[in-house]
């Protein structure tokens, strides 16, 4: 069952846009699977919807993609630079 006010195709949709911000190419095979769906108006087809966010989950990183995205924490405190670490005094 499906609950919300976003479609799982519109959810797929921006999952590929995410996936290529942080540097995962999107093969084409899996763009035009989507904008079929999209064209047939299986907005709600979460057996085909499905599979192509399992696909995506899988592609890997693109190697001239230099940017470093850490997610935890311990991760951002080491890759940000050297420095003073002093917030300004606020009236």
């Amino acid at each position: 069952m499906f609950t919300g006010w976003t479609s799982p195709l519109s959810l797929l949709k921006e999952e590929l846009v995410q996936r290529e911000y942080e540097g995962h190419p999107i093969p084409d095979q899996i763009q035009e699977q989507v904008a079929s769906l999209d064209k047939e108006g299986d907005r709600m087809n979460i057996s085909a919807i499905d599979p192509l966010f399992d696909q995506i989950s899988e592609l890997p990183k693109s190697t001239a993609f230099r940017y470093e995205q850490p997610n935890d924490l311990d991760s951002i405190k080491s890759a940000r630079p050297d420095g003073p670490r002093k917030l300004e005094t606020l009236s």
